[in-house]
């Protein structure tokens, strides 16, 4: 279990990772992170902009359209009823939703439950006219969902491969619809969103739910981002498949309560969720889904989750169950890598329990003095001490600890860049310069001179006004 201490020195370091990823991206306008543990919030923060045209500041409060989380809530809603043994996953679709039969591909009456959760049946991923996801068009509504399962073939054989539909999800909503005798919307709040008293969760868009973001699209940096007024969009018969809005701390919890908690399922049923169903084939994370949710290996943890792509939103929502602990971020710009801000995220967790396994307390040391964030003109540079290290961290790279450089103290007393690449200052002295007030200012990385911001600005306007004083 890592420990609160070496998880507060952690976060301590993410708020200003974070915050410089987000300000450092500009398809980014904001960014809204949560972290929990044990079902305890420990981290609650956004940076940026909510609107960009009215510079309305992103807070915690503000909603989000977390896309395809939604398959999340309907594979607990699923699961539920099979807790109550309404359905079990083995039983076909058609069991439950006799007109399925009525298409003329065979295949589909024997479609189960099992496969449409995991994306193995076969089903086209957003039927024949997808451009409702460019906003051209409305999503479909329950009567065209229906008339293209009771019509269209599937496109390949069941059970052959993981074949990702947001069609199959719009299906189990009506399954939902047809055993519980309820709506999808008024199942999702009555049986998973009111025992958890989650206020800020809604199955599709509700006006005065709370603040929700404007999304922007920018496909290339050198575009203005384009604002998309999508919050307000009307999912329909897709709502079991990309419909619902959270805020990160409200998905936080849903998540710790779904996996760890007896309110909503059972133990077996919270086994089932989480069991490998698929590998996702030809796929550049390597990783596998289970019923409505994405598994990833990320070193030695196995985290579970969702993300979500809604037009000019994206989020992703992990936790590892080993360690009972959650990490949900949503921005409000499309072109964002969020599972690679997840991935690094979970990288610094890695590095400061590992410390702090080795060295105690990783927020405390003779070296706590030695830290910060410098400037060279290549960019920005993290001091980070840790136990008897001072890491040597990239806030601009995805995963800031990774083949970073470790400065240590000798025998002697001279501190010396003790790792780093070839290319780099291996063995070469590092020199630190204090102010009267005893904080650091100035760095010397085998002369290299590391600057504190302010410096450094100084520094390029030195440089400048030099540059326009030379002739041409």
């Amino acid at each position: 279990m890592q420990n609160r201490d070496s998880l507060a020195a952690a976060l301590d370091y993410l708020e200003d990772w974070l915050a410089y990823q987000q300000q450092n991206n500009p398809a980014m306008p904001g960014l809204s992170v949560a972290v929990a543990q044990d079902g305890d919030l420990l981290f609650e923060r956004a940076w940026g902009c909510a609107d960009l045209a009215t510079r309305e500041a992103l807070t915690t409060r503000h909603l989000f359209r977390v896309a395809s989380h939604s398959k999340t809530f309907t594979s607990a809603a699923v699961l539920q009823l099979a807790d109550t043994g309404r359905l079990t996953l083995d039983d076909p679709v058609a069991r439950h939703l006799p007109w399925l039969a009525e298409n003329p591909d065979p295949r589909l009456a024997g479609l189960t439950l099992r496969q449409l959760l995991s994306h193995g049946a076969g089903v086209m991923r957003d039927g024949p006219l997808p451009d409702f996801w460019i906003l051209e068009r409305d999503f479909p509504d329950r009567e065209t969902l229906i008339d293209f399962f009771r019509t269209q073939p599937l496109v390949i054989d069941p059970g052959t491969r993981m074949k990702y539909s947001n069609f199959t999800y719009g299906l189990l909503g009506l399954v939902i619809e047809a055993v519980s005798g309820l709506d999808f919307a008024g199942y999702l709040h009555a049986k998973l969103l009111a025992p958890l008293g989650l206020a800020e969760i809604g199955p599709e868009y509700e006006a005065g739910a709370g603040p929700f973001v404007t999304g922007y699209l920018r496909p290339s940096p050198a575009w203005e981002p384009i604002a998309v007024a999508s919050s307000p969009l009307a999912t329909r018969a897709l709502a079991p498949a990309t419909g619902v809005y959270a805020s990160a701390a409200a998905l936080c919890a849903f998540y710790d309560a779904l996996v760890f908690g007896d309110v909503l399922l059972s133990a077996e049923a919270r086994g089932e969720m989480l069991r490998k169903q698929w590998q996702v084939p030809h796929d550049e994370f390597d990783r596998d889904y289970a019923h409505g949710l994405i598994l990833r290996d990320l070193g030695r943890r196995r985290i579970a989750g969702h993300s979500g792509s809604f037009p000019g939103q994206v989020s992703a929502t992990f936790l590892d169950p080993a360690q009972r602990l959650v990490v949900s971020l949503m921005t409000n710009g499309y072109n964002v890598p969020v599972d690679l801000l997840q991935a690094g995220i979970w990288s610094v967790f890695d590095v400061f329990e590992a410390q702090s396994s080795t060295a105690g307390d990783a927020a405390s040391g003779s070296l706590s003095a030695y830290g910060g964030r410098f400037f060279i003109p290549a960019g920005a540079v993290d001091l980070v001490p840790l136990g008897d290290v001072i890491y040597v961290a990239s806030p601009g790279k995805s995963r800031p600890f990774d083949k970073c450089g470790e400065i240590r103290k000798g025998a002697d007393g001279i501190f010396r860049l003790t790792e780093d690449n070839g290319i780099g200052r291996y063995g070469e002295a590092v020199d630190f310069t204090f102010a009267s007030d005893g904080s650091l200012e100035r760095v010397s990385l085998g002369g290299l001179p590391l600057l504190r911001e302010a410096a450094f600005r100084d520094l390029a306007a030195r440089v400048s006004a030099t540059a326009q004083r030379r002739p041409s």
